[in-house]
């Protein structure tokens, strides 16, 4: 942590898991109530911090360790990088580059193996209902698992999301419905 004391920026990458079946919908995790940032929040499917010296691809290793899914470079679609500026539960900002990576896959959630110190559960969002969340703030209830493999239940709500300034998961959304119907040359702006 003592990049955040020096304002360094700290390299991330972020991956979102995208289901086509039975409909659109994208894999959020809940993340665990001890994690020093947005605990008890929904944010990406998986993510971590780079190591010095790694490529972008090598970074998804803590996604791996998080969720137990080893995604291959080919197979992930890298649609470009954020900055995000947000404080953690000691109040210290955090400041991440963060590179954005989609991939489809549409497995049972029992299939995925949560690192119970970082990821509570996973849940299903239907793009459908994110869309409404965002624009017309309905909230909606997603099911999923816990880190014991237990069907759970929960209302998504905005508040659920941590706090960002560019409106990061609305956006997410828009990205990928072009995701879904192929398009290419996809950049998170």
């Amino acid at each position: 942590d003592q990049a955040v004391k020096n304002h360094d920026w700290v390299g991330v990458c972020n991956l979102l898991v995208v289901r086509t079946k039975p409909q659109p919908a994208v894999i959020f995790q809940l993340r665990n109530s001890d994690a020093k940032w947005a605990p008890n929040q929904l944010d990406v499917t998986g993510g971590g911090h780079y190591q010095a010296g790694e490529t972008l691809y090598q970074g998804m290793r803590e996604v791996q360790e998080e969720i137990g899914r080893n995604y291959q470079p080919k197979k992930a679609t890298h649609i470009g990088r954020r900055l995000n500026i947000s404080p953690d539960i000691y109040g210290q900002t955090r400041f991440y580059v963060a590179d954005l990576f989609l991939v489809t896959e549409n497995l049972p959630l029992e299939r995925y193996i949560l690192q119970k110190d970082e990821v509570s559960a996973l849940v299903i969002c239907p793009l459908k209902q994110l869309e409404k969340l965002f624009q017309k703030n309905q909230s909606f209830i997603a099911h999923g698992i816990n880190s014991n493999k237990e069907k759970i239940q929960l209302e998504v709500t905005q508040q659920i999301f941590p706090p960002t300034w560019d409106n990061f998961y609305y956006k997410i959304i828009t990205v990928i419905k072009r995701y879904l119907k192929k398009e290419k040359n996809l950049v998170y702006w």
